[in-house]
Formats: C-alpha cells, sequence, structure tokens
C-alpha cells in the first residue's frame, strides 16, 4: 500500500528528554532487590520524580544493575516497575552456552561473558566447549 494510503492515526511524537528523566542510583550491596521495588524507599525522593521517569540501579560492587520505570509517585513515595535486572559477573558454576549470532555465526557465553565467539558452526562452538571443560578437569 503506498505511503499516501496508509491510514492516519493521531499520533503524538516528543523528544524524550523533554518527557522523562533518567537517573542512577547506587545501593549498599546488602540492600534485598525486593527493598527499592517498594513504593516506601523512595519516600527521599518522590516529589522529584514523574511518571515515566527511569531509575538505573546499581549495588556499591556492581555485581548487577536493575532499570526501572516510574509508574506513579508523590510525596513519600513512588511507585516503580521493573524493566530489566540483569547479574553482571559470571559465577564458575554458570553453565556455557551456545548463542547464534546475526551474521550465521556463534559464540560460547557464560552468563554475561562472552568466552568465545566467531565460530563457523554451532558444532564448533560446542567442540571449544568441550575442550575447554576438558582443560578444567585437567587442571
Amino acid at each position: 500500500m503506498p505511503i499516501s494510503q496508509a491510514p492516519r492515526f493521531n499520533v503524538e511524537m516528543f523528544r524524550t528528554e523533554h518527557r522523562h528523566s533518567r537517573y542512577e542510583v547506587e545501593v549498599d550491596g546488602g540492600l534485598p532487590f525486593d527493598e527499592v521495588l517498594k513504593p516506601g524507599f523512595w519516600a527521599h525522593v518522590g516529589q522529584q520524580l514523574r511518571p515515566r521517569d527511569f531509575i538505573e540501579v546499581w549495588p556499591k560492587d556492581n555485581s548487577w544493575m536493575a532499570e526501572l520505570r516510574v509508574i506513579e509517585a508523590g510525596p513519600m513515595f513512588a511507585k516503580v516497575a521493573l524493566i530489566t535486572k540483569k547479574q553482571l559477573e559470571a559465577k564458575a558454576d554458570d553453565p556455557l552456552e551456545v548463542e547464534p549470532l546475526q551474521n550465521g555465526k556463534f559464540r560460547v557465553r557464560r552468563g554475561p561473558d562472552i568466552m568465545k565467539d566467531g565460530f563457523a558452526s554451532r558444532k564448533d562452538a560446542q567442540r571449544w566447549i568441550d575442550d575447554y571443560a576438558a582443560g578444567a578437569k585437567a587442571a
């Protein structure tokens, strides 16, 4: 269908920096993550926040990061929704996984870490994992 015949919708478009803010918060590593999802956790900054604002939450040890979106805010509270939470440290017991790439190649990951990439086939990547595991057992 030509663009001139496409249905017209009532759409408003805005530059995002005029619509919401982005904040970064560093928390104590011992703080249970569920605490940052509670409205009362944000009581000290509730008046500063607006709906649609983003909040990046990082522990002091940088072992994970979370992205939150403010749903509602006011004096002494802010309701937030979890968008993403990622572990940033691979653990030694995390499994090695083969992951396809968009260019048709494959790579091996352990958690968020890329161990090796550029494999021509899944079989080559799996062979590398087998060799890696054998070397780890021998050590």
